[in-house]
């Protein structure tokens, strides 16, 4: 698994990771990225991107769009519920 930054996803650049480890059975389920400074600093600087073209986007839009994303979620809610537990 990789970090989602500034629309990719990517390893840490320091390429260190960890394991996430399974609570039940000790087994580890997937290895991530550990974050370091400058990757932190990377995600925020993308957030504040989008975050400026977000609020320059009509609000009917922005409404169109988070419905969207609402109806797909609403229609994956099995598989992403899954993937988050």
């Amino acid at each position: 698994m990789e970090m989602f930054i500034d629309g990719r996803w990517v390893g840490a650049l320091g390429g260190a990771t960890f394991d996430v480890l399974d609570p039940a059975t000790g087994e580890t389920i997937d290895s991530v990225p550990e974050a370091g400074p400058a990757d932190v600093d990377a995600a925020i600087r993308s957030a504040e991107m989008a975050f400026q073209a977000w609020k320059a986007t009509p609000v009917a839009e922005r409404a169109r769009l988070q419905k969207a994303a609402a109806r797909l979620m609403r229609e994956n809610a099995e598989q992403l519920g899954r993937l988050l537990t």
